[in-house]
């Protein structure tokens, strides 16, 4: 009866081993749950042998299966302790790799192990090599719970609790089997090795721990993938609205074009001598419809602007400036007046709209009738005038 229990136990556990490994490679976790759920699966599979094939004894055959496989053990089990722990240095688990490799060719080999009248016997390399194997293991794998249990944050300290009363139950049951071998005798508990209880034991304490673990990661990540849907929303809205702000932009852009040609043009015929009282009346008139039209064009654009950082670089004003005339009034170089203070201004813009900004500053002057411009850098300001 007892023994089918733990059969039971050993088999389920096993399956939630599969299932905490094949997790970790679907979720792309941290690679700690598919470690832990081989050591898992190895050290079950260890005392499947106990269980189904030598309940009550050291079969040579059998024994040399159980240490191959538990050679292997304490590596996984380093391996999710250092990435649980974030371990910088891997040379050890590396190490703890190699020894496990050695050592399981050695009892493949029957170098470790004899038959002494049926029972597994150790030789004296196994005793001068794979018990301090061993012992080192224990300590060391107990060395790290502890030392994180001390200096770990709140989260992982809770794990490291779980660990720590887990690996020191199947440290203890495992030293009682060890043991029980170099003595060639075998006193079983409960019908089973102790190492069966040491293994179902922290087996199930160590899955609860990951499973908790495990739910917090998956509550983390459904926040974070929230986040991400209500982000993706508002970025959708904020393109739109930069595009409709774009729009906007270049609307107002070419309106303020063209009301100020007609306000230049206008203020000329205005004071022209040969407009009458009502014909500035209506000029009048056409200014102010002007400076209306402007305004709204204005708010508009700013009931439309979205906040746009675009990248730009350092332009020396005066540079900007002469090449503009260079490119497009190289045969009106005479009526351009350029007043620098000795002062190099620059801003941070695209080279293109600044560029843009004074060739429609030039070309409305000259639609307005100027017949020349002048342009004042100070290292306050910058002034355009033009004269008819």
């Amino acid at each position: 009866m007892i023994v089918t229990i733990f059969q039971i136990l050993c088999i389920t556990l096993v399956g939630i081993a599969f299932v905490l490994a094949f997790l970790d490679l679907k979720l792309s976790l941290d690679g700690s749950y598919f470690h832990f759920g081989i050591s898992i699966i190895l050290l079950c599979s260890f005392c499947a042998i106990d269980l189904w094939k030598q309940p009550l004894e050291f079969n040579l055959k059998w024994t040399t299966i159980q240490h191959a496989l538990f050679c292997f053990i304490p590596f996984f089990m380093v391996k999710y302790l250092a990435i649980l722990t974030k371990m910088k240095n891997q040379k050890i688990v590396l190490g703890f790799l190699i020894s496990a490799t050695v050592f399981c060719l050695l009892f493949i080999s029957s170098l470790m192990l004899y038959s002494k009248e049926g029972i597994a016997t150790p030789t004296i390399l196994y005793k001068i090599g794979f018990v301090p194997y061993t012992l080192f293991s224990i300590l060391y794998i107990n060395f790290i719970i502890v030392k994180n249990l001390i200096y770990s944050q709140t989260e992982t300290k809770k794990m490291m609790v779980f660990h720590f009363i887990g690996t020191m139950l199947l440290s203890v049951c495992g030293m009682i089997d060890l043991y029980q071998l170099l003595a060639s005798k075998f006193y079983p508990f409960f019908a089973v090795s102790s190492s069966m209880i040491g293994t179902i034991a922290m087996g199930y304490i160590l899955t609860y721990s990951f499973a908790d673990q495990l739910v917090q990661i998956i509550n983390e990540r459904n926040s974070f993938i929230s986040q991400i849907v209500d982000m993706e929303s508002k970025l959708i809205e904020k393109n739109a609205l930069t595009e409709l702000g774009k729009s906007s932009a270049k609307v107002h852009h070419d309106i303020k074009n063209y009301t100020f040609s007609i306000a230049m043009l206008a203020k000329l015929i205005q004071g022209s001598n040969d407009a009458g009282d009502k014909a500035k009346d209506r000029i009048k008139m056409i200014l102010e419809s002007v400076s209306k039209i402007s305004n709204y064009s204005q708010q508009i654009l700013e009931y439309t602007r979205v906040n746009l950082k675009e990248e730009g670089k350092p332009i020396q004003l005066i540079e900007s400036i002469d090449g503009c005339i260079d490119s497009h009034y190289s045969d009106k170089k005479e009526l351009f007046e350029i007043i620098n203070e000795g002062t190099k201004r620059s801003i941070i813009a695209s080279k293109d709209r600044i560029d843009k900004v004074f060739l429609n500053m030039f070309k409305n002057s000259f639609e307005a009738g100027a017949n020349k411009i002048t342009i004042s850098i100070n290292s306050r300001s910058l002034k355009t005038h033009f004269l008819q």
